[in-house]
């Protein structure tokens, strides 16, 4: 089995998965935070979790949550540790009606995908979504040795940078705000925006 295969195979694992990106941001209190603030929901509104993984950040929102992906262990993890909906679906194709939710995150998704990946997505998120999107994801460090062999071990294979993600982002959406922000080893951007008016 080369190397790729079994890192990849291994954070299927949801266990190992959340214990080591809780190891690289040493707690993820921050990004927390951080991502709650941009999302900012309020009463009634809706939030879609795009790339939902082990459902984690399913615990800042109220009960007006779906959480998805395709990755069935993540899934199983989510629907046995959180009482929130999780659902399989294929974030190039949402089984969603329009404007359906209010906000929407996509946390530490972007670097899975390519360029033509993403314009597949992207439309998609500003078709479901009302008011926000949130975009979370590394931002490279190039002098930061450590962090670079890090971000090797990622299963990702696009880690941009913020510049590259802001001319991407703004190609399917209005940007409100970025932020960038050091998390122990990783640092990482928040940008907040809005679908585009057709």
């Amino acid at each position: 089995m080369k190397f790729k295969e079994f890192k990849d195979k291994s954070f299927d694992n949801p266990d190992l998965f959340n214990h080591v990106r809780s190891a690289l941001l040493f707690g993820k209190g921050k990004m927390y935070g951080k991502v709650e603030g941009a999302v900012a929901q309020k009463e009634g509104e809706r939030v879609l979790d795009v790339c939902c993984g082990t459902g984690e950040f399913s615990a800042l929102f109220n009960t007006n949550y779906v959480g998805i992906d395709i990755c069935d262990s993540f899934l199983d993890f989510a629907r046995r540790k959180y009482s929130k909906e999780f659902v399989h679906m294929d974030a190039t194709k949402l089984d969603f009606k329009d404007k359906e939710f209010s906000k929407t995150i996509f946390i530490s998704g972007m670097h899975h995908f390519s360029e033509d990946n993403l314009a597949k997505i992207y439309p998609e998120l500003s078709r479901v979504t009302s008011e926000r999107i949130v975009i979370l994801d590394p931002v490279p460090q190039k002098y930061n040795p450590v962090a670079w062999l890090l971000y090797s071990m990622d299963r990702g294979a696009c880690i941009r940078e913020v510049e590259k993600q802001k001319e991407i982002v703004s190609r399917y959406f209005d940007i409100e705000k970025i932020d960038v922000f050091q998390s122990f080893l990783y640092r990482l951007s928040v940008i907040s925006c809005r679908p585009k008016v057709q």
